[in-house]
């Protein structure tokens, strides 16, 4: 019990405290559903999957980005940070007679940038792209954070996902959509409890990845074709 200003005896309801980063995934309980929400989930399809992504979404910005911990990266980079990528550039071009001409052009790229004072903090990117003739028949775009909370993986661009893993707990997340603006289709997401994975991969990881494309011999036999490539 608790004295209020005007005397009277009567208990205080403190506001919740907020948690976040591993504090968060420690405490972690999944949100039990209300009444309606159950009803919902039960007679609308796709809105049962749509709470589940709810909340593995809201476990991931508390977990993995949240504005403190976020804050604390985006400091640490701008004192003083260390950036270490390669791209390549394959193409061809086959001019015959009485034959349409063929072109083509393969791209990718890798780069990883870590904070110097701390290198768990640290942003992967590796991006590929194909195109045959004018059409882009091939391409992939995805990332990877690792922070004091553990690894996230976004595959946002082409499937959709995104994983986090922490020591505690793995969340992963499927994006969809709503027809109409109003009934979601596709979304899904979990959170479960880490069965053992790592929850964080060292930057040499990643380093080895871009000195794998960096030394990579050119594809001599791109496209199936002996057309003449060039590397820029």
């Amino acid at each position: 019990m608790n004295i209020r200003k005007d005397n009277s005896m009567q208990s205080i309801q403190k506001a919740p405290v907020k948690q976040y980063g591993l504090t968060h995934a420690s405490t972690y309980e999944a949100p039990k559903r209300g009444l309606l929400q159950r009803a919902l989930g039960a007679v609308i399809p796709g809105v049962k999957d749509y709470y589940n992504f709810q909340d593995a979404q809201s476990y991931i910005d508390k977990t993995h980005l949240n504005p403190f911990d976020e804050e604390r990266r985006e400091k640490e980079l701008q004192r003083s940070s260390q950036v270490y990528g390669t791209s390549r550039d394959e193409q061809f071009s086959l001019s015959q007679t009485g034959y349409n001409e063929q072109y083509g052009d393969k791209f990718e790229s890798r780069a990883l940038n870590y904070a110097t004072e701390n290198p768990k903090n640290y942003t992967y990117v590796s991006d590929y792209d194909e195109m045959r003739d004018g059409d882009y028949s091939n391409w992939n775009s995805s990332a990877v954070f690792g922070s004091k909370a553990g690894t996230l993986y976004s595959d946002t661009v082409n499937n959709n996902t995104m994983t986090g893993i922490d020591p505690y707990n793995v969340a992963n997340v499927k994006y969809g959509s709503k027809f109409l603006g109003i009934f979601p289709r596709g979304y899904s997401g979990s959170v479960k409890q880490n069965p053992g994975i790592d929850s964080f991969v060292d930057k040499s990881h990643w380093e080895k990845q871009v000195k794998t494309l960096a030394d990579r011999p050119l594809d001599s036999d791109m496209f199936n074709t002996t057309g003449r490539m060039g590397e820029y």
